[in-house]
């Protein structure tokens, strides 16, 4: 049960089939096989159900899945923990709301590579509740996510405050358009979460959730009349559609958004995701 056994076992698990794992690996099936085979005498259990759709975790495979990723978690954090020099360097996973990434993190990652140039960063756009289980599970250095986040396994960096607007085609009382179907992204969006409290702040009934994957397919398809949504004010003014669109101001205590650079409290952190939330943190002020 060596690292590279434990590596090709949790592709397999992902892809659902030693085929395709094969093939990302690129790796010979049959010896892929093998050692797979190899792996469950060695434990005594059957890891795969095997049929002809693919193979599949049985049980026992989903206990190994979850300690295989811890394990090789900390094998790679011990590497990086060894070679770490002290100079910014390697790669960064951020994960961030889409609405950061439009609007203030291009500024933020400007200023970063200016004083980290030997970093590279990897952009995943996402909701904030997806952002921060991809922290917890080790697939994301860190993320720009919003709202409070009560973890005792995750640090949380406050960046700034976004006002949001509630947006929709003609201008309404704001329990009018709660009343409208939602255009939103999937659960797990902060913004998402603030409209719902709204409604039931004012006993408003929904009428409908449409869900998109993108901020300019939400954009869109409010200035076609199909719902209402919020959006931070900051981005609206680079946003040339918004123009046409009613705005309306939303009760104070719901009229704002915190949003935080969040990373794994435990564990090593990197000297580079260490620079990067000093930079965030001092010059956020500055975009």
């Amino acid at each position: 049960m060596d690292l590279q056994t434990l590596r090709f076992f949790c592709t397999a698990a992902t892809e659902g089939s030693l085929t395709k794992a094969a093939q990302r690996l690129n790796y010979a099936q049959s010896n892929l096989s093998t050692r797979m085979h190899a792996l469950e005498e060695e434990l005594g259990v059957q890891l795969f159900q095997r049929g002809a759709g693919g193979s599949r975790l049985t049980p026992k495979g989903e206990v190994l899945f979850s300690y295989a990723q811890r394990i090789l978690n900390l094998a790679d954090e011990t590497a990086s923990a060894v070679q770490d020099e002290g100079t910014p360097q390697g790669t960064v996973i951020l994960g961030t709301m889409e609405s950061a990434a439009f609007s203030f993190l291009p500024g933020l990652l400007r200023m970063y590579h200016q004083k980290c140039p030997k970093v590279r960063t990897m952009i995943r756009t996402m909701p904030s509740r997806q952002a921060i289980q991809g922290v917890l599970d080790c697939q994301l250095d860190a993320a720009i996510v919003g709202g409070e986040v009560r973890h005792q396994a995750i640090a949380s960096v406050p960046l700034t405050q976004e006002k949001l607007v509630l947006l929709s085609e003609e201008k309404a009382p704001l329990q009018d358009l709660l009343s409208q179907p939602l255009v939103v992204f999937e659960q797990g969006c902060s913004y998402r979460q603030r409209l719902e409290q709204l409604q039931a702040r004012y006993g408003v009934p929904s009428q409908g959730i449409m869900e998109m994957n993108s901020l300019g397919a939400i954009l869109a398809s409010v200035t076609a009349g199909l719902g209402v949504s919020l959006f931070p004010e900051s981005m609206l003014a680079s946003l040339h559609e918004s123009r046409y669109l009613a705005r309306t101001e939303l009760p104070g205590d719901l009229a704002a958004i915190p949003v935080c650079l969040v990373y794994r409290r435990d564990g090593y952190i990197p000297t580079a995701l260490r620079e990067m939330t000093s930079v965030f943190r001092e010059d956020i002020k500055d975009i």
